[in-house]
């Protein structure tokens, strides 16, 4: 999950380029059987954007090397 803001688009075939979708579309799903409160959505969110290494994603150090 690490990086996952930068991660998009979303799910196994890209339909999704937005965490809000992944979360809804879990939610409505039957196999899910997970409700989650808007706060709640927001909160898991703002977690996964915490995740998010900025640091090492635009370290010029780490990038891929240019001719």
């Amino acid at each position: 999950m690490r990086n996952i803001e930068f991660s998009y688009p979303y799910m196994h075939d890209g339909r999704f380029r937005k965490l809000r979708d992944v979360l809804n579309h879990n939610a409505q799903s039957s196999q899910m059987n997970i409700e989650l409160s808007s706060d709640e959505k927001v909160d898991l969110i703002a977690f996964l954007l915490t995740l998010t290494d900025r640091a090492f994603l635009f370290n010029q150090d780490f990038a891929f090397p240019r001719d």
